[in-house]
């Protein structure tokens, strides 16, 4: 059994070991102070839990604080509060950020920049009026009990909800709502008020990658699934897969696209032979998506649209302004 003096010493040479392999990036200043980074094995600079913003509970969010001395950006933070099965995890002190940079980048150069915003959606409760999509969370009891009937005519008619005998149904309520109708909802709306081009795309291709996937097949539940289309843009850490050629030839279309809209604010800015088509803007009255599969095609939603009813319950129970009721193709509220 090692002595404290041993373990001091182990600890002393591991600490050195780690620190003589550690490459951390040059010291950068923004507006709250100096910080750094470590550089990974891949050249690739690294900053985590930068922190972009400070906020008290149900309080909107102010500037962070400035700091004094050097800002170590070196450890990844905790994410914020959240719920998995029976175990709560993360911290409410979660407003910050993850940046990576190419090695070669210099002080003050100018370079494109991908935001990435994890999709999500909030439920919360047990029972179907409970579990209402949050944008519904204004509504009377009443209301809410009148849309909760809705839904359950629309996906389940009058038999019981069971997890085990209603998969299905479960599965296209959660997807219509978090995967069709809010992205197409939202997506409108950006369209409406922005002066920015909006691209929606639909991830189908189904590869080796789609590790989401793998986990929903064993149940025999076909078909692509939330977060597949993650692992075709970033390289995953710790997890190795056996791609063929389809699988790389998806990673270089798919990546070169999103590469071309950080770059120029088009994914498709000309037709190439690795991608044939150009991929559209949606409008607020008008969606088309980039369906990212082999072959890619360009679709338009309301030839193969789910989100329909809940679009119409938007517009039904919503807030005027903050739902893209003008869509008459669904719905109208002039009507």
């Amino acid at each position: 059994m090692l002595n404290k003096k041993e373990v001091l010493m182990v600890f002393l040479c591991v600490q050195c070991v780690y620190t003589a392999f550690v490459r951390y990036t040059p010291i950068v200043k923004v507006a709250e102070g100096r910080l750094r980074g470590i550089r990974d094995l891949n050249r690739q600079n690294q900053y985590f839990g930068i922190p972009y913003s400070i906020s008290e509970r149900f309080q909107p969010p102010k500037p962070p604080r400035k700091w004094s001395g050097l800002f170590e950006a070196v450890q990844r933070f905790s994410s914020c509060p959240q719920n998995v099965a029976i175990f709560n995890f993360g911290t409410e002190d979660c407003l910050k950020l993850d940046v990576y940079t190419p090695e070669h980048a210099s002080i003050g150069q100018k370079l494109p920049v991908l935001v990435f915003f994890h999709g999500g959606a909030y439920y919360y409760d047990n029972t179907l009026p409970d579990r209402l999509p949050s944008t519904f969370s204004w509504c009377s009891e009443k209301d809410k009990r009148r849309i909760a009937d809705k839904i359950r005519s629309h996906y389940f008619g009058t038999q019981r909800i069971n997890s085990g005998a209603c998969t299905k149904e479960l599965i296209n309520l959660y997807s219509d709502w978090i995967a069709y109708a809010s992205i197409d909802a939202y997506s409108r709306l950006m369209a409406k008020y922005s002066d920015k081009p909006i691209y929606n795309y639909m991830f189908s291709y189904e590869g080796n990658r789609n590790f989401a996937s793998f986990l929903l097949n064993s149940f025999g539940i076909p078909g692509t699934t939330h977060s597949d289309d993650i692992f075709y843009l970033f390289k995953p850490g710790g997890i190795t897969f056996n791609d063929n050629n389809l699988d790389k030839l998806m990673i270089e279309m798919f990546t070169t696209m999103i590469t071309n809209f950080m770059k120029f604010g088009d994914p498709t800015p000309t037709e190439s032979k690795l991608i044939p088509m150009r991929w559209p803007p949606i409008t607020a009255n008008w969606t088309q998506v980039m369906n990212i599969d082999h072959p890619m095609s360009v679709i338009d939603t309301p030839d193969r649209y789910r989100g329909g009813f809940f679009l119409e319950l938007l517009c039904e129970f919503g807030l005027k302004g903050y739902v893209p009721c003008e869509s008459a193709m669904h719905c109208n509220l002039d009507e």
